[in-house]
């Protein structure tokens, strides 16, 4: 063969790592600019709006903690993605407090980390060592 042929597992590892991140990536703009808080205020009631906002904070946070149990899988670093996800819910909410329409809480990294813990538990079986390290380490 001409070339150099990556393995399709890496292949897809780095499509998987491409995906999350930009995954973050967006969740992150949506969280530091005011768009999105202009279409909430145009579309919905306060009350409204207060849980659909929540709604989308918890399920963005559990989508992203759920899918990085296939960033690294067999790695010990394994829950490097979700302890960023931790610091990343920390740092929004402080930087929105420099952003015209938001405010950020403490209330709220409690909210975000609701939906980080929601995804590793719907993951749970995924987070699990695999059956060769467990052997592995019992010889």
């Amino acid at each position: 063969m001409d070339g150099i042929s990556i393995p399709s597992t890496q292949r897809r590892q780095r499509a998987l790592w491409l995906l999350w991140f930009l995954g973050v990536a967006l969740w992150t703009t949506a969280l530091l600019t005011t768009f999105p808080v202009q279409v909430k205020d145009a579309v919905l009631s306060p009350e409204a709006g207060y849980r659909a906002a929540k709604t989308l904070h918890i399920s963005a946070y559990a989508f992203l903690a759920g899918t990085a149990a296939w960033l690294l899988p067999g790695s010990r670093f394994r829950v490097m993605p979700v302890v960023f996800l931790s610091l990343h819910a920390f740092a929004t909410e402080y930087l929105q407090t420099f952003t015209e329409s938001r405010h950020g809480c403490l209330t709220e990294v409690g909210v975000n980390h609701v939906g980080i813990a929601m995804g590793v538990l719907l993951t749970a079986w995924k987070w699990q060592p695999y059956k060769a390290e467990v052997q592995a380490k019992g010889s």
